[in-house]
């Protein structure tokens, strides 16, 4: 038997990755722990035990949700009978707060430590909902520095450590190797980041693709579209056979945003990867119109990017719903290519929101905080391993 269990309950690709880095961590403090959960591929390769995969779970909006009820309902009861059945001394949610949340009920009930990776927006749904989590979750281990300034003020444990997408990325790859690589035309390139979801590729491809063609008319800019594994495919080329010229680049997002000259990315963590590379950028998104009306009236925010919303301004200009036409598009992008000034100035103010992220390291931290034996305060932890 392991001396300790822990479960990660991770319900979208983003939070897999943290999830994926969080398991190696933990493990390299204590080989001996036995780890499962909801996750994917690379948190399989980590070694946690997959009860459920993340790509059985790639929906959101509230319509989407209520599709899928009847699933989510058997995901739900399969995760409370899996804490009768492995007994975890410690629960570790990443994200994914419609479903996390709930399930934080059922593991406090039974007495387990609860701990939150990766903060729900709480600052988008309004402060009152720390209240309510207060009594769910033992701490919060937070990405971003005004994360903790937010729960310390209602009274709740918790901790920045940094962003763990800062130990994904890179920099300083062969501009040459990477266009010779993918067969890109040595001209400014444009990158189209559509999301990492089905449903987002259908509403946000044919659009970006729309005005990415009129942009390189213009300009004469070579256009790749970033696809992950996660996404078939078919949904791209059913879309792209109508705009010859436009490339795919498959699996690597990363070294595309490195060497783009500008981007147009669907809302989501691709902003703050956009943003680590420096890359100027349009925040597009279109979702299910009851999901919009919705979240209209529960969202409290004056962006949804958080590339503008680290910025405390809009660095990135954002087009969303009704206003998502390729007219639109082409207006924001084509400053980039135009105004040397405000593309500088673009520049800077990415600068100061990469300097929010933090350095690497956020997951070892995160693994200390979870490997405490008591559900003391962890920062004092972290601030005896800092003097």
């Amino acid at each position: 038997m392991p001396d300790r269990t822990i479960m990660i309950v991770a319900g979208e690709q983003s939070g897999e990755n943290y999830g994926a880095l969080l398991a190696r961590a933990l493990r390299e403090h204590d080989p001996g722990l036995r780890l499962f959960g909801i996750g994917g591929n690379r948190m399989q390769e980590a070694g946690v035990e997959i009860l459920f995969h993340v790509r059985q779970l790639a929906f959101m909006g509230f319509a989407e949700v209520l599709r899928h009820l009847p699933f989510i309902r058997k995901v739900m009861n399969r995760c409370v009978a899996a804490l009768e059945e492995f007994q975890p001394d410690t629960v570790v949610l990443i994200d994914y707060p419609g479903f996390n949340l709930r399930f934080a009920r059922h593991a406090k009930a039974r007495g387990i430590r609860v701990i939150y990776y990766v903060s729900p927006q709480v600052w988008a749904w309004g402060s009152s909902r720390v209240e309510k989590m207060k009594e769910l979750i033992d701490h919060m281990i937070v990405v971003f520095p005004f994360e903790e300034e937010l729960y310390g003020r209602a009274g709740m444990p918790a901790t920045f450590v940094g962003h763990p997408i800062v130990e994904t990325l890179a920099a300083g790859s062969s501009r040459t190797d990477f266009m010779d690589s993918h067969k890109l035309e040595d001209h400014a390139l444009l990158a189209l980041l559509p999301g990492s979801r089905r449903q987002e590729i259908a509403r946000h491809l044919p659009v970006f693709a729309k005005a990415a063609m009129k942009l390189k008319e213009i300009h004469g800019c070579t256009v790749a579209v970033a696809r992950t594994s996660a996404v078939p495919r078919e949904l791209y080329d059913d879309v792209l056979t109508r705009y010859p010229g436009i490339c795919i680049v498959e699996d690597d997002t990363h070294r595309l945003l490195e060497h783009a000259h500008a981007a147009i990315v669907a809302s989501g963590t691709a902003t703050v990867e956009t943003a680590f590379y420096l890359t100027p950028m349009v925040v597009a998104y279109r979702t299910n119109l009851l999901t919009y009306l919705i979240g209209k009236r529960i969202i409290n925010v004056r962006h949804i990017g958080m590339v503008n919303i680290l910025a405390e301004k809009q660095v990135a200009p954002e087009i969303i719903q009704y206003q998502l036409t390729a007219e639109n598009l082409v207006n924001a992008v084509e400053p980039y290519f135009t105004d040397t000034a405000l593309y500088k100035e673009t520049i800077d103010e990415l600068k100061k929101v990469r300097s929010l992220l933090g350095t690497p390291g956020a997951s070892g931290k995160a693994a200390e905080i979870i490997l405490q034996k008591d559900a003391g305060d962890p920062r004092n932890l972290l601030q005896k391993k800092s003097g």
